[in-house]
Parts: C-alpha cells; sequence; structure tokens
C-alpha cells in the first residue's frame, strides 16, 4: 500500500481543520490496527509531535512491525558545534526509547537549514555516523518546499552534505511546485525517495469554504475554482485529494494523519474508486496559502 499513517494528531491537536484535538491512544491504536490489516507497513512520525513517540511505544507500534520514519528538531541555538554529535545521539537515543525499538527506518532533519549554519559539518557528520551504525536505515530531510532543496542543494542531490536516501514534502491539487520545479525528477534520478505529505493542506482542502479562517481570505479565488470543480466532477475533496497524490508516479508513499477510525475508513474506501486526477489548472501560485508557516494566529 502506499500509504504511510501519519501520526502527529496521536501527540498534537494537530491540522487547521482539526476539531477533535490530540487523538485517544485507544483509538490511535485501532487506527494502527486496521491500517495494517489494510496493508499499510510505514509510519511517519518526529520527537517534535507532543507525545505521538511515546503513544506508540506504548502501543507497540515498533514490535508489531510497522516501519518508523521519525525527525530530529532545530539544533538548539545556543548548542556548540563540539556538542552536536553528543546532542544527536542522546535526541535519537531518547526517542528509541520512547517507541520502544532499537533502530528508526528513517530519519529526516526537520529543519533542513541546520545544515548550512556553523554547526552543519558536525551534523552531517553525526547523521552519517548514525546511518553507518544502522541505528537510522535512511536519512534525509523533511522540506516545505523546493526552494528549501535549492539552498540546501545547489549542485543538485549529488552534492548533498548527507546520504539523501529520503525527501518528505508537501503536495495537493493546489500544490505542485515539487514537480514543476524538477525537484521531483532530479531526486527520483539520483535514487532518493519521496514521501508526500499535507496531501489535503493539513485540511484546508476539505473545509466548506464558509469555515476558511478569515486570516486566509488571500487564498479565497484558489480555493473557490478547487470547490467549484469538486461539485462539477462531483467528487468529495478527500478522494479527489488522495487520488491526486497516489497518483503522482516519483511518490513512493502517501502521509497521511488521521484523528478517527472513520476517517481512516473513509481513504481506504476512496482507494478503491475509479481514480478522479484533480487537473494542472488548479495549482496555486499563493505560496502565503501553500506555506503553512505562512498562516499567522487570528
Amino acid at each position: 500500500m502506499k500509504i504511510a499513517v501519519g501520526t502527529a494528531q496521536f501527540g498534537l491537536p494537530y491540522g487547521i481543520a482539526n476539531r477533535a484535538g490530540k487523538t485517544p491512544r485507544d483509538v490511535a491504536a485501532s487506527i494502527l490496527a486496521r491500517a495494517k490489516a489494510a496493508g499499510a507497513r510505514v509510519l511517519d512520525t518526529a520527537i517534535a509531535y507532543g507525545d505521538a513517540e511515546t503513544v506508540l511505544g506504548e502501543i507497540n507500534a515498533a514490535q508489531d512491525g510497522w516501519q518508523i520514519v521519525s525527525k530530529l528538531p532545530a539544533l538548539p541555538a545556543d548548542l556548540h558545534p563540539r556538542e552536536v554529535e553528543n546532542w544527536c545521539r542522546a535526541t535519537i537515543n531518547a526517542s528509541l526509547g520512547r517507541l520502544r525499538t532499537d533502530h528508526l527506518c528513517g530519519l529526516l532533519l526537520h529543519r533542513p537549514d541546520d545544515l548550512l549554519g556553523p554547526k552543519g559539518p558536525a551534523l552531517a557528520n553525526a547523521l552519517i555516523a548514525l546511518r553507518n551504525e544502522e541505528i537510522v536505515h535512511a536519512t534525509g530531510l523533511s522540506i516545505y518546499g523546493p526552494d528549501d532543496l535549492d539552498a540546501l542543494l545547489p549542485g543538485g542531490p549529488a552534492g548533498a552534505p548527507i546520504p539523501l536516501d529520503l525527501v518528505q514534502s508537501p503536495a495537493s491539487p493546489l500544490d505542485r511546485r515539487l514537480e514543476q520545479s524538477g525537484w521531483a525528477e532530479r531526486l527520483v534520478q539520483s535514487g532518493t525517495r519521496i514521501h508526500l505529505r499535507s496531501v489535503f493542506l493539513q485540511g484546508l482542502l476539505v473545509m466548506p469554504l464558509s469555515q476558511v479562517p478569515h486570516r486566509l481570505s488571500h487564498g479565497t479565488s484558489d480555493l473557490q475554482r478547487w470547490h467549484d470543480w469538486l461539485t462539477r466532477e462531483r467528487v468529495d475533496p478527500v478522494t479527489a485529494a488522495l487520488h491526486f497524490a497516489l497518483s503522482r508516479s516519483y511518490a513512493e508513499y502517501v502521509v497521511l494523519g488521521m484523528d478517527s477510525s472513520e476517517q481512516l475508513e473513509q481513504i481506504l474506501n476512496a482507494t478503491q474508486m475509479h481514480f478522479v486526477i484533480p487537473p494542472a489548472d488548479l495549482q496555486s501560485t499563493n505560496s502565503n496559502l501553500l506555506d503553512p508557516r505562512k498562516w499567522t494566529a487570528p
């Protein structure tokens, strides 16, 4: 199955459309059991996702055969370069303890531009060492858009300071920057695996227009075009966005978070439907809409 289970909701009230808050542990366990029965095998988490790692450890996700990809948080501002490797090891060891496992299938940098600063070489060396010791089986980056790759890899994937086994990137019917920039093709050609996230733009694409926060009114025209197309095609937003992501040939997995077993069933049902692919003219060029970091507080 091409779906990886996102676990941010297991540790945080995550997403602009989230009304239920953090997912209860028993519901998280039910979601994983049903997803595994449907063929899912990969979990996406992060040290910064509240107590998501602890929840995964308590429900024995690693022992149950799940392949876990996690993310290293930003380096502390007051950390000296000489202390970077010890900090990385201590941080990952604590993560492994919470997850109750001895390795990670993947470790991504939650803030890739840490590689560009004065601590960058020490950070790269620490990640390479963890990979060589098979504490992590793959290393890579979690990006917000292709601009991150432009800054980090001006010479292309071959010039990456760490083994670029995996890149996680946002993508949705409105956000096609990774492929439009040419980076999707370049990464695949270099052997880098791609995981897509934010398929529903953190829930924005499945919200009625009337519920879109006023602070995102600058995106109304793009969202209106999306909803107009859904109405014409008589397709629901979850199905359409999911079909878009699953149809991307360059993507190894599509990371999907869910708050409930009902949401998981909706997703699983959508994968069985005739694919309706949203057209390219729905894409947005509004970076303030596509980058949740720019969604200012109300």
